[in-house]
């Protein structure tokens, strides 16, 4: 929504030269950048085992320059073809792609989180793996 809603002004304000509208509207695309980025590491992190979790990030992060980049080449070749101003319908046009596209996926449910205690024990015993003193039996 945030996406498609400030993405709109830009098609808008460049015909009409509108430069503080355009730099205003690019402000506000931006401000979805974040959020984006971040609900997508926080997905991954309730997904995926504990075990795979640099490796689900690694995909993520991958995905997420991938987008970037064919962002840019479709921007690219549809200002060749046509026009500037056409190449600011591609933001709410994948805005809205990936909205249908979320409600066709079906919902995954998180693995269940330990308590803290049993949380901080998990951290301690893989904490433990990598520690090289020898320890002294209990």
């Amino acid at each position: 929504t945030a996406v498609l809603s400030a993405a709109l002004p830009l098609a808008a304000a460049l015909p009409s030269g509108a430069v503080v509208l355009l730099g205003v509207a690019v402000t506000l695309l931006a401000f979805t950048a974040a959020p984006v980025t971040i609900a997508s590491f926080t997905l991954v992190e309730r997904l995926v085992p504990a075990s795979r979790l640099s490796e689900g990030i690694a995909w993520t992060t991958s995905f997420l320059l991938g987008g970037y980049a064919l962002g840019g080449v479709l921007a690219g070749t549809v200002i060749d073809h046509f026009h500037a101003p056409a190449a600011f319908l591609i933001p709410p046009a994948a805005a809205l792609a990936t909205a249908c596209l979320a409600f066709l996926i079906p919902s995954a449910k998180p693995t269940p989180k330990a308590s803290c205690e049993k949380g901080l024990e998990a951290n301690d015993a893989r904490s433990a793996e990598f520690d090289q003193t020898p320890r002294r039996p209990e």
